[in-house]
């Protein structure tokens, strides 16, 4: 079965029960996003020149039920318009009874950093920085053990990597742990620590990204190795009070090449982000579980919310390094719990081996976005 045939028949699968909505109440819960769009981009981002592009950045559902015993389970679908494809992005099984942590089993996004772990549809920002998207470990098979408490969270789980010729599975470690030394209906400070512990096995590992511009061309490129072992590490702190917030990660990749000859020194990336908002409305951040969560306007005209970004990258190489920075600025307006309107404008300035993809870059995003 093709991916497209694929997209069809879970998308009829999943708007099967529709139909009988009427009659009897679902025992599950359909939700889904759309986040549509128009980018437009210069300079460094697309080989000096300008570009834009209209794109469905994403459109997913999925299904979620909870059952009484304490077993629940959730399925999410992404459909690529761009290359005709679907994925699954969630499917697993989650048992939420024993009175002392969570499992959960089967294809999740690990739990590392933030912003990566604030869902897409909750994040203030167009895009996720830099540092997020590259150092970011996906969505994985695995099993996850998690605890939530009001002050605290802990996270901690097995997960697959990689496969080798043999068929034989790398695996990698996990972990998360957040902390909250304050937090009352307005006010929180928010303090956490991810790591993780990744056997690639020989695999090639590259990092390989745009610069906060998910329409232009790839110009954060690492050098292709073939990685042993990979090591990453994430700090991040936030704070909010009443109308303002200020959040902020810095995260460390270092890469074990595997080799047959002489060592190869540790190949280390870093790169850090600090973000701040401020509402012009009476409205606030809204947080759950150590990441941050959708916002619900509290009056009738909505919620109006200006964000600030400034981000960094440093690839180091053994024969080349690139940096990159970029400062952007933005507007939210949420019409709705379910609606969001984001415009952001952004430059970069990038200091690239390639010198078509070195110098300012220069972009703006305006993105709609529609939850149920």
């Amino acid at each position: 079965m093709t991916k497209t045939k694929l997209g069809l028949a879970l998308v009829g699968l999943a708007a099967t029960p529709l139909s009988a909505l009427a009659a009897t109440p679902p025992d599950f819960e359909i939700k889904g996003v759309l986040q549509t769009g128009f980018s437009y981009f210069e300079g460094a981002h697309n080989d000096q020149a300008k570009g834009s592009e209209w794109e469905i950045r994403r459109a997913r559902i999925g299904l979620k039920h909870e059952s009484k015993k304490g077993w629940e389970a959730e399925f999410e679908i992404d459909i690529d318009d761009d290359n005709n494809e679907v994925s699954i992005t969630d499917g697993y099984v989650r048992y939420t009874k024993w009175p002392h942590a969570n499992f959960t089993f089967g294809k999740m996004k690990e739990p590392f950093g933030l912003e990566n772990t604030t869902g897409s549809k909750s994040i203030n920002t167009a895009e996720r920085s830099i540092v997020t998207e590259s150092f970011k470990p996906g969505r994985n098979y695995g099993l996850l053990v998690s605890r939530y408490s009001d002050r605290y969270t802990f996270n901690l789980g097995g997960f697959r990597t990689s496969e080798d010729e043999d068929g034989l599975d790398g695996y990698a470690l996990t972990t998360r742990l957040t902390y909250n030394p304050l937090l009352t209906e307005t006010s929180l400070i928010h303090l956490g620590f991810s790591g993780s512990q990744r056997d690639m096995q020989g695999n090639q590992h590259r990092i390989n990204e745009s610069l906060e511009v998910d329409a232009a061309g790839s110009i954060i490129e690492g050098r292709r190795i073939n990685a042993d072992k990979i090591s990453q590490y994430s700090l991040e702190g936030a704070a909010v009070f009443g109308r303002a917030s200020l959040q902020a990660e810095w995260m460390e990749q270092k890469i074990e090449e595997q080799t047959t000859g002489d060592p190869i020194p540790d190949t280390t990336y870093s790169g850090y982000y600090v973000l701040a908002s401020f509402f012009l409305t009476q409205d606030s951040r809204s947080y759950k579980k150590g990441s941050f969560s959708s916002v619900k306007p509290t009056g009738e005209a909505g919620a109006w919310e200006l964000v600030a970004r400034y981000s960094q990258i440093e690839l180091a190489d053994i024969d080349r390094n690139l940096q990159a920075d970029t400062l952007m600025v933005g507007v939210n307006y949420y019409a709705t719990g379910r609606v969001k309107l984001m415009l952001n404008l952004a430059e970069s300035d990038v200091d690239s081996p390639k010198e078509i993809e070195s110098g300012k870059g220069r972009s703006a995003i305006f993105r709609a976005q529609y939850e149920f």
